[in-house]
């Protein structure tokens, strides 16, 4: 049977009425927008996070990057990933992660910062316990050695760093309870301190430590400096 040309048209002219009202009905994206939700996913990885449920973090961080990588919450994610494999002490990982970081987002200068002493923490990490007896051997050495070359070139390059670790992520990447809100500055000087004791360098172990507690007598970290003073002082060192 056919259809009479006046019901084609009425059935052609309902159809793209009907995709009409269905494209009206769907809010376009707007900037705002789309940084709400890229904040409640970073967000609801950071749950995650602060739950030390590593891998769910990581997981979730990734869908951040993933859909909302024209946000800084991407951006943000990237670092958190990488501190989650060094709360994991998966060190090797985060050091590359830091470093691509790096090389990504040049520009951004407070979270390269970051980056950098996140990095120079990792290599201290890596330095094996046998330094501290013994004689160390050869290859652990070679561990100092990039832990001291880490920490030395970032407070070379960073003199005044005053970044609050809050304002990167939860707790502090040194030594947690030891560090609370420190200066990144204060714990690379530690860190340095506690390298020059592990290369048996007494003196120049007691000159990082008294150069954090002449510079950053309000940080915390005076406590555990005075600590190595004193075993320093014991020692006859």
């Amino acid at each position: 049977m056919r259809v009479p040309p006046a019901v084609v048209l009425a059935l052609a002219l309902a159809g793209a009425g009907g995709l009409l009202c269905g494209c009206a009905g769907e809010a376009p994206k707007t900037a705002l927008g789309y940084t709400e939700d890229a904040k409640r996913a970073y967000d609801a990885a950071m749950e995650s996070y602060n739950a030390h449920d590593w891998i769910e973090a990581q997981t979730l961080m990734r869908e951040v990057k993933r859909k909302y990588s024209y946000s800084k919450y991407a951006r943000l994610a990237e670092l958190r990933i990488a501190d989650a494999d060094y709360e994991q002490e998966k060190y090797p990982d985060a050091i590359r992660e830091y470093k691509d970081f790096i090389h990504a987002h040049r520009s951004d200068a407070e979270d390269v910062a970051y980056a950098r002493a996140r990095i120079a923490e990792s290599t201290y990490q890596e330095i094996p316990e046998s330094t501290l007896v013994g004689a160390p051997e050869e290859r652990d050495q070679a561990s100092v050695v990039d832990a001291y070359k880490e920490l030395t070139s970032y407070l070379s390059d960073y003199p005044d760093a005053k970044q609050a670790l809050h304002n990167y992520a939860p707790g502090s990447p040194m030594r947690r309870g030891e560090a609370g809100d420190a200066d990144l500055d204060a714990e690379a000087l530690l860190l340095l301190g506690k390298t020059y004791l592990k290369m048996h360098k007494w003196g120049d172990a007691r000159q990082a430590f008294e150069a954090l507690l002449h510079d950053h007598g309000q940080s915390p970290l005076v406590i555990p400096a005075r600590g190595y003073l004193q075993q320093l002082s014991e020692q006859g060192a």
